[in-house]
């Protein structure tokens, strides 16, 4: 009877033991699974960087104020100061770059204002016909004046007005349409023709000219 005791315990040793075999073949099949997972590459990446063209219409001008000044003409006895009647001033070097799309370059002046109010001096001649004209004759009346452009030789170039009209200086006058190409640089002058007389008083004026480029 003892034998076939030991027999049984053998025999539940045994199923035990295939049990254990089992189980254990299970764990070996998950710890495979894991050291799938810890052997995965960590992820790497580059930056990539792209120039593009211009997509807009812009223009900007260099320096963004000036002073007249080398003013003759009139009664005025200093170069930076404007003579009446109708005294001549200058501004150069203005540096008129298009650094957007290409379009077709505009310009237009405005009114002389006077430091500490008063009547503003209204522009006069324009080469696009736009009111007034001068009422001087060929030259500004009382509290008129006139802006013109004009290239770096100084030859006259442009009358301005206050509506855009196109900067045919900008192009040298060659260009149909004052076309202005993506980069192009052109260097302007500034010639102003003051008015026979003023009402104002003041002794210190500013205006203002404006680029624009349109389609």
């Amino acid at each position: 009877m003892r034998g076939f005791s030991d027999r049984r315990q053998t025999v539940r040793w045994l199923r035990s033991g295939r049990v254990v075999v089992i189980l254990l073949t299970g764990a070996t099949v998950v710890a495979a699974g894991q050291a799938m997972a810890a052997t995965s590459s960590q992820p790497a990446s580059t930056q990539l960087s792209l120039h593009a063209a211009p997509d807009v219409l812009s223009v900007t001008v260099s320096p963004t104020s000036a002073t007249f000044g080398s003013c003759t003409g009139g009664d005025s006895t200093s170069p930076s100061e404007l003579g009446f009647p109708n005294g001549i001033c200058h501004v150069s070097g203005l540096l008129i770059t298009n650094t957007g799309l290409p379009g077709h370059m505009m310009v237009s002046g405005a009114a002389m204002s006077p430091a500490g109010g008063g009547a503003p001096w209204v522009l006069c001649g324009g080469s696009d016909g736009t009111p007034p004209v001068c009422s001087n004759g060929n030259q500004p009346g009382a509290d008129q004046y006139n802006l013109a452009l004009t290239n770096t030789v100084g030859h006259f170039g442009l009358a301005l007005s206050g509506q855009a009209q196109c900067d045919t200086t900008f192009s040298g006058g060659m260009a149909p349409g004052c076309s202005a190409a993506s980069g192009q640089k052109t260097t302007e002058n500034v010639r102003l023709l003051g008015p026979q007389s003023t009402s104002s008083g003041a002794n210190s004026y500013t205006t203002t000219i404006t680029w624009t480029v349109t389609p």
